[in-house]
C-alpha cells in the first residue's frame, strides 16, 4: 500500500509549568475555544482533548493540568494526571519548557523515561 493516500493521526501532549500559555496553544491551533483560559495558574485540571481535522490527517491534542511542585493532594492528583498523559500519547510538545522541564530532580523528573524519544524538543524533556 503506497503512503502517498494514508490517512495518518496522532496523540500530541501539551505539557509545560503552570500558565505558559497551553490552554491558549491549543485553543489557536483548534481555532475555537475549548479550553479556558485564565491569568490564574491550575485553571486546568484535567486533560483537555481537543481534535484537529486536516486533509489527510487527524491530530488529538490533550492539553495538561501545569507540571509544578505540588503542596496538596489536589495539586498532586494534578500533575499526576499531566505525567500520565506523557505514556500515552505519540509526541510531547513542550510549552515554555525554560526551567520546568530540564531541571534534575525537579518538578518533571517524573516525566517516563520514554517521552524524550517522542518530544518536539528533545534537550527540553531530560
Amino acid at each position: 500500500m503506497s503512503d502517498a493516500g494514508a490517512y495518518r493521526s496522532g496523540f500530541v501532549a501539551l505539557v509545560g509549568r503552570p500558565n505558559v500559555g497551553k490552554s491558549t496553544l491549543l485553543n489557536r491551533l483548534l481555532g475555537e475555544k475549548i479550553a479556558i483560559i485564565s491569568d490564574k495558574p491550575q485553571t486546568t485540571r484535567t486533560r483537555i482533548l481537543g481534535v484537529k481535522h486536516l486533509d489527510n490527517a487527524q491530530l488529538i491534542f490533550l492539553d495538561t493540568p501545569g507540571i509544578h511542585k505540588p503542596k496538596y493532594r489536589l495539586n498532586a492528583r494534578m500533575v499526576q494526571v499531566a505525567v500520565d498523559v506523557l505514556e500515552a500519547v505519540d509526541l510531547v510538545f513542550p510549552s515554555g519548557a525554560g526551567d520546568a522541564l530540564d531541571q534534575q530532580g525537579g518538578p518533571c523528573a517524573q516525566i517516563p523515561p520514554a517521552a524524550p524519544d517522542r518530544c518536539l524538543q528533545p534537550d527540553a524533556c531530560l
